[in-house]
């Protein structure tokens, strides 16, 4: 006797794959993934996924929930950001109030000799980004 699918039950979770937001794509409203997002177009509205990246060219106006956000060099970010772990890279823009979560906390510049240096822009990102506890 064979195994039979009950009609109505689940099917087995299937493994989360990476979402996309084209360059030449808009999305207003709101969005939530299990898997990655990569966002090379503009979303305007909330946004909740495990790891966000955003590419060059890519923004975000809005509210964001992800663990992991990460913003390339020519991408930007507007609006309120709670993240467990976030990364400016180069020339990205961040006018976001960010509200750090969990114990981890960390903050990574593309340009390792401008953080070796502290210039007092990206150490004012990061005291309103992450304030001592």
């Amino acid at each position: 006797m064979s195994a039979q699918p009950v009609p109505g039950a689940a099917a087995e979770p299937k493994e989360a794959r990476p979402s996309y937001i084209a360059p030449d794509l808009v999305v207003r409203g709101k969005i939530s993934c299990a898997g990655d997002l990569h966002v090379g177009g503009r979303i305007e509205g909330e946004v909740t996924c495990g790891q966000i990246s955003v590419i060059g060219g890519g923004a975000i106006d809005g509210v964001v929930h992800a663990e992991r956000l990460t913003l390339e060099s020519g991408s930007q970010i507007s609006g309120d950001v709670w993240a467990t772990l976030l990364g400016v890279k180069g020339d990205a823009r961040v006018s976001a109030r960010v509200h750090a979560r969990g114990a981890q906390r960390a903050f990574a510049a593309d340009n390792a000799e401008e953080s070796r240096r502290g210039s007092s822009a990206s150490r004012s990102s990061v005291a309103e980004a992450f304030p001592a506890a």
